[in-house]
């Protein structure tokens, strides 16, 4: 069976895309956006580093970027913060380089752990397209391989592409 599913692209689609995967709805977004911000607030020595080059701070991050802000395009570290708060791996699949970007929960403290090859793996998939963004309930139908990403091992997913807004 497939699905295909429209987020609309509002500079807030990273976080539409999450609030579907979460509630089955898109309208939630902006509750969502506040969760991984007030996440990534409260957790602030674990976004440090190499997640903040150029900023300094989770705040100087915020502040400068306006990520707390309605329409405020959603980057790497929300995808990040969105694994290590839901404590799940995210995927991001860039149709333009043909590549996967895997976001560990445990990346946010650099203990790069392996678990891709759990069993009981669930994953939080997203796929950047240039045509906009989609829920597809079946990736190899669109031509779009695992193997990039995963060496084996069984991988259950909530699969939603997502496209820059």
């Amino acid at each position: 069976m497939r699905s295909v599913r429209r987020i609309q692209g509002d500079g807030n689609c990273l976080f539409r895309a999450f609030s579907y995967i979460l509630t089955g709805s898109a309208d939630q977004h902006i509750g969502v956006r506040h969760a991984i911000i007030d996440h990534m607030t409260n957790n602030a020595q674990y976004f440090r580093g190499h997640h903040l080059v150029g900023y300094g701070s989770i705040q100087s991050y915020i502040a400068f970027t306006g990520m707390d802000q309605d329409g405020t395009w959603g980057t790497d570290i929300e995808m990040l913060s969105l694994a290590h708060l839901f404590q799940t791996p995210v995927f991001s699949y860039s149709q333009q380089h043909g590549q996967w970007q895997r976001y560990s929960p445990h990346d946010v403290d650099r203990q790069l752990m392996d678990d891709i090859h759990q069993s009981s793996l669930k994953a939080v998939i997203f796929c950047l397209r240039g045509t906009g963004v989609s829920t597809i309930a079946d990736l190899s139908e669109e031509g779009i391989s695992l193997s990039g990403a995963l060496a084996g091992g069984a991988l259950k997913c909530f699969p939603q592409p997502l496209s820059p807004c």
